[in-house]
Protein backbone atom coordinates (compact mmCIF):
# COMPACT_ATOMS: atom_id res chain seq x y z
CA UNK A 1 0.00 0.00 0.00
CA UNK A 2 1.23 3.23 -1.03
CA UNK A 3 4.64 4.28 -2.41
CA UNK A 4 7.08 2.01 -0.23
CA UNK A 5 6.68 -0.80 -2.75
CA UNK A 6 8.39 0.83 -5.47
CA UNK A 7 5.81 -0.44 -8.02
CA UNK A 8 7.45 -4.06 -7.67
CA UNK A 9 6.34 -6.76 -9.75
CA UNK A 10 6.43 -10.24 -8.75
CA UNK A 11 6.40 -13.56 -10.93
CA UNK A 12 7.20 -17.52 -10.70
CA UNK A 13 9.06 -19.01 -13.42
CA UNK A 14 9.01 -22.41 -12.74
CA UNK A 15 10.16 -25.66 -15.15
CA UNK A 16 6.93 -28.02 -15.78
CA UNK A 17 9.09 -30.74 -15.99
CA UNK A 18 9.55 -30.62 -12.41
CA UNK A 19 6.48 -28.98 -11.28
CA UNK A 20 3.11 -27.86 -12.71
CA UNK A 21 0.61 -24.90 -11.71
CA UNK A 22 -2.82 -26.28 -9.80
CA UNK A 23 -4.64 -23.30 -10.78
CA UNK A 24 -4.71 -21.75 -7.64
CA UNK A 25 -3.44 -18.08 -7.75
CA UNK A 26 -3.93 -15.23 -5.83
CA UNK A 27 -2.39 -12.29 -3.08
CA UNK A 28 -2.63 -12.34 0.48
CA UNK A 29 -4.95 -9.04 1.38
CA UNK A 30 -5.23 -7.83 5.10
CA UNK A 31 -8.94 -8.26 6.27
CA UNK A 32 -10.64 -5.23 7.88
CA UNK A 33 -10.57 -4.52 12.00
CA UNK A 34 -13.85 -5.96 13.27
CA UNK A 35 -14.64 -3.59 15.91
CA UNK A 36 -18.24 -3.27 18.10
CA UNK A 37 -19.43 0.10 18.90
CA UNK A 38 -22.68 1.46 20.12
CA UNK A 39 -24.68 3.47 17.35
CA UNK A 40 -26.48 6.95 18.10
CA UNK A 41 -29.64 4.79 19.14
CA UNK A 42 -28.22 2.71 21.70
CA UNK A 43 -27.60 -0.50 19.71
CA UNK A 44 -24.56 -2.85 19.66
CA UNK A 45 -23.12 -2.73 16.32
CA UNK A 46 -20.56 -4.47 14.78
CA UNK A 47 -18.36 -1.91 12.18
CA UNK A 48 -14.77 -2.63 9.56
CA UNK A 49 -12.40 -0.69 9.78
CA UNK A 50 -9.78 -0.96 6.47
CA UNK A 51 -6.26 -1.92 8.32
CA UNK A 52 -2.82 -0.51 6.39
CA UNK A 53 -2.05 -3.15 4.01
CA UNK A 54 1.53 -4.46 3.50
CA UNK A 55 3.97 -3.13 1.10
CA UNK A 56 4.02 -5.07 -1.10
CA UNK A 57 0.98 -7.35 -1.82
CA UNK A 58 2.46 -11.35 -1.49
CA UNK A 59 1.80 -12.96 -4.49
CA UNK A 60 0.70 -17.06 -3.85
CA UNK A 61 0.36 -19.87 -6.19
CA UNK A 62 -0.49 -23.40 -5.93
CA UNK A 63 1.98 -25.91 -7.63
CA UNK A 64 1.67 -30.19 -7.66
CA UNK A 65 4.91 -32.36 -7.84
CA UNK A 66 4.83 -36.04 -8.08
CA UNK A 67 2.91 -36.93 -4.95
CA UNK A 68 3.47 -33.33 -3.37
CA UNK A 69 1.15 -30.16 -3.52
CA UNK A 70 2.06 -26.83 -1.92
CA UNK A 71 1.67 -23.31 -2.13
CA UNK A 72 4.36 -20.84 -2.23
CA UNK A 73 4.28 -17.51 -1.12
CA UNK A 74 6.74 -14.89 -2.44
CA UNK A 75 7.16 -11.84 -0.35
CA UNK A 76 8.70 -8.45 -0.12
CA UNK A 77 8.03 -7.01 3.42
CA UNK A 78 8.76 -3.38 4.10
CA UNK A 79 12.08 -1.90 4.98
CA UNK A 80 10.75 0.92 7.44
CA UNK A 81 12.95 2.81 9.41
CA UNK A 82 16.12 0.82 8.93
CA UNK A 83 16.17 -0.98 11.85
CA UNK A 84 16.19 -4.81 12.96
CA UNK A 85 13.09 -4.84 14.73
CA UNK A 86 11.44 -2.18 12.90
CA UNK A 87 7.38 -2.40 14.22
CA UNK A 88 5.85 -1.92 10.92
CA UNK A 89 8.13 -4.51 9.65
CA UNK A 90 7.53 -6.89 12.38
CA UNK A 91 3.60 -6.41 12.38
CA UNK A 92 3.73 -7.15 8.50
CA UNK A 93 6.11 -10.52 8.85
CA UNK A 94 3.40 -11.50 11.72
CA UNK A 95 0.11 -10.66 10.12
CA UNK A 96 0.90 -12.92 6.67
CA UNK A 97 2.28 -15.32 8.83
CA UNK A 98 -0.65 -15.75 10.57
CA UNK A 99 -3.00 -15.72 8.01
CA UNK A 100 -0.82 -18.65 5.99
CA UNK A 101 -1.04 -20.56 9.55
CA UNK A 102 -5.01 -20.28 9.59
CA UNK A 103 -4.79 -21.65 6.15
CA UNK A 104 -2.55 -24.70 7.37
CA UNK A 105 -5.24 -26.10 9.70
CA UNK A 106 -8.24 -25.66 7.40
CA UNK A 107 -9.47 -28.88 6.14
CA UNK A 108 -10.81 -27.33 2.78
CA UNK A 109 -7.76 -25.78 1.68
CA UNK A 110 -6.39 -26.93 -1.46
CA UNK A 111 -2.81 -27.42 0.14
CA UNK A 112 -1.81 -27.57 3.66
CA UNK A 113 1.82 -27.49 2.51
CA UNK A 114 3.17 -23.54 2.73
CA UNK A 115 6.64 -21.96 1.42
CA UNK A 116 6.72 -18.44 2.66
CA UNK A 117 10.20 -17.11 0.58
CA UNK A 118 11.59 -14.00 -0.32
CA UNK A 119 13.32 -10.87 1.23
CA UNK A 120 11.98 -10.32 4.97
CA UNK A 121 14.64 -7.86 5.28
CA UNK A 122 15.68 -10.06 8.39
CA UNK A 123 19.00 -8.69 9.80
CA UNK A 124 19.57 -11.82 11.86
CA UNK A 125 17.79 -14.92 13.28
CA UNK A 126 17.93 -13.08 17.14
CA UNK A 127 15.31 -10.16 15.72
CA UNK A 128 11.32 -9.92 16.12
CA UNK A 129 11.11 -10.06 12.60
CA UNK A 130 12.49 -14.21 12.47
CA UNK A 131 9.93 -15.06 15.96
CA UNK A 132 7.38 -13.63 13.79
CA UNK A 133 7.81 -16.14 11.66
CA UNK A 134 8.31 -19.03 13.92
CA UNK A 135 5.50 -18.12 16.59
CA UNK A 136 3.24 -18.85 13.77
CA UNK A 137 4.86 -22.08 13.48
CA UNK A 138 6.95 -21.56 10.16
CA UNK A 139 10.20 -23.41 10.52
CA UNK A 140 13.52 -23.07 8.61
CA UNK A 141 15.52 -26.05 7.41
CA UNK A 142 18.50 -26.80 9.80
CA UNK A 143 20.34 -26.53 6.34
CA UNK A 144 19.51 -23.20 5.55
CA UNK A 145 20.17 -21.88 9.22
CA UNK A 146 22.99 -19.23 9.23
CA UNK A 147 22.93 -18.79 5.28
CA UNK A 148 23.93 -15.26 4.50
CA UNK A 149 22.35 -14.29 0.88
CA UNK A 150 22.63 -10.61 0.41
CA UNK A 151 25.48 -9.54 -1.99
CA UNK A 152 28.21 -8.74 1.21
CA UNK A 153 27.09 -11.94 2.89
CA UNK A 154 26.45 -10.21 5.92
CA UNK A 155 22.48 -10.20 6.56
CA UNK A 156 20.02 -12.97 6.48
CA UNK A 157 17.25 -10.79 5.08
CA UNK A 158 16.04 -13.22 2.93
CA UNK A 159 14.57 -16.81 3.82
CA UNK A 160 12.57 -20.26 2.82
CA UNK A 161 10.26 -21.07 5.65
CA UNK A 162 7.81 -24.34 5.34
CA UNK A 163 4.29 -24.66 7.23
CA UNK A 164 3.82 -27.82 6.23
CA UNK A 165 2.10 -31.55 7.31
CA UNK A 166 4.28 -34.39 8.36
CA UNK A 167 5.15 -37.02 6.12
CA UNK A 168 3.58 -34.84 3.34
CA UNK A 169 6.30 -32.48 2.56
CA UNK A 170 9.59 -32.41 3.81
CA UNK A 171 13.47 -31.26 2.50
CA UNK A 172 16.32 -33.38 2.01
CA UNK A 173 18.92 -31.96 3.75
CA UNK A 174 20.69 -30.10 0.78
CA UNK A 175 20.25 -26.53 0.28
CA UNK A 176 22.20 -22.97 -0.39
CA UNK A 177 22.89 -19.76 -1.91
CA UNK A 178 24.04 -19.90 -5.38
CA UNK A 179 26.55 -16.71 -5.82
CA UNK A 180 26.47 -15.68 -9.03
CA UNK A 181 29.09 -13.35 -8.74
CA UNK A 182 31.55 -16.36 -8.93
CA UNK A 183 30.61 -16.59 -12.27
CA UNK A 184 29.44 -12.82 -13.29
CA UNK A 185 30.98 -9.42 -13.17
CA UNK A 186 33.65 -11.25 -10.59
CA UNK A 187 36.22 -9.09 -9.52
CA UNK A 188 38.45 -10.26 -12.16
CA UNK A 189 36.10 -8.68 -14.42
CA UNK A 190 36.36 -5.29 -13.23
CA UNK A 191 38.87 -3.62 -15.76
CA UNK A 192 36.08 -4.87 -18.78
CA UNK A 193 33.73 -2.55 -17.75
CA UNK A 194 35.14 0.38 -16.67
CA UNK A 195 33.75 1.60 -20.32
CA UNK A 196 30.45 0.44 -19.22
CA UNK A 197 30.65 2.73 -15.45
CA UNK A 198 31.63 5.45 -17.16
CA UNK A 199 32.89 8.84 -14.94
CA UNK A 200 31.12 7.34 -12.39
CA UNK A 201 33.94 5.16 -12.03
CA UNK A 202 36.54 7.71 -11.69
CA UNK A 203 34.40 10.18 -9.84
CA UNK A 204 31.67 10.43 -6.84
CA UNK A 205 28.58 12.12 -7.01
CA UNK A 206 30.05 15.52 -5.91
CA UNK A 207 33.07 15.20 -8.76
CA UNK A 208 35.36 14.07 -6.39
CA UNK A 209 38.13 11.63 -7.78
CA UNK A 210 36.40 8.18 -6.28
CA UNK A 211 39.25 6.73 -3.57
CA UNK A 212 37.88 2.97 -3.80
CA UNK A 213 37.33 2.09 -7.51
CA UNK A 214 36.79 -1.43 -6.83
CA UNK A 215 34.73 -0.65 -3.98
CA UNK A 216 32.05 1.08 -6.21
CA UNK A 217 32.44 -2.09 -9.33
CA UNK A 218 31.84 -4.43 -6.13
CA UNK A 219 29.08 -3.10 -3.87
CA UNK A 220 27.15 -0.37 -6.54
CA UNK A 221 27.80 -0.79 -9.63
CA UNK A 222 27.31 -4.82 -10.45
CA UNK A 223 24.91 -5.24 -7.89
CA UNK A 224 22.34 -2.97 -9.97
CA UNK A 225 23.26 -5.33 -13.64
CA UNK A 226 22.53 -8.24 -11.30
CA UNK A 227 21.36 -7.94 -8.03
CA UNK A 228 22.23 -7.12 -4.18
CA UNK A 229 20.72 -10.45 -3.57
CA UNK A 230 21.75 -13.78 -4.08
CA UNK A 231 19.04 -16.89 -4.63
CA UNK A 232 19.11 -19.42 -2.17
CA UNK A 233 17.67 -22.82 -2.66
CA UNK A 234 16.27 -25.91 -1.20
CA UNK A 235 15.43 -29.46 -2.40
CA UNK A 236 12.23 -31.34 -1.81
CA UNK A 237 11.28 -34.73 -1.35
CA UNK A 238 8.47 -35.28 -3.57
CA UNK A 239 7.93 -39.31 -3.77
CA UNK A 240 6.34 -40.39 -0.96
CA UNK A 241 4.99 -43.80 -2.50
CA UNK A 242 7.05 -46.24 -0.30
CA UNK A 243 5.50 -44.58 2.79
CA UNK A 244 1.85 -44.53 1.16
CA UNK A 245 2.56 -48.44 0.34
CA UNK A 246 3.90 -49.34 3.54
CA UNK A 247 0.76 -47.45 5.44
CA UNK A 248 -1.86 -49.28 3.77
CA UNK A 249 0.33 -52.63 4.12
CA UNK A 250 0.33 -52.13 7.73
CA UNK A 251 -3.70 -51.46 7.48
CA UNK A 252 -3.36 -47.24 8.12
Amino acid sequence: EGSQGNKERTAFIYDTRKVNPAGLVGEIVFPPLEKKITDINGNKITVYEPVLQSARTPFLVGFTANWADFVLTTVHMVWGNNAANDPQRVKEIDTIASILKQKSVNAYEWSRNFILLGDFNIFSTSNETYKALTKNGFDIPPEMMGAKSNANKDREYDQIAFHDRENKFQTTGKAGVFDFYDTVYTLADETIYIPDMGEAYNKTADGKPRENKTLYYKTYWRTYQMSDHLPKWVELKIDFAEAFLNRKLSGG
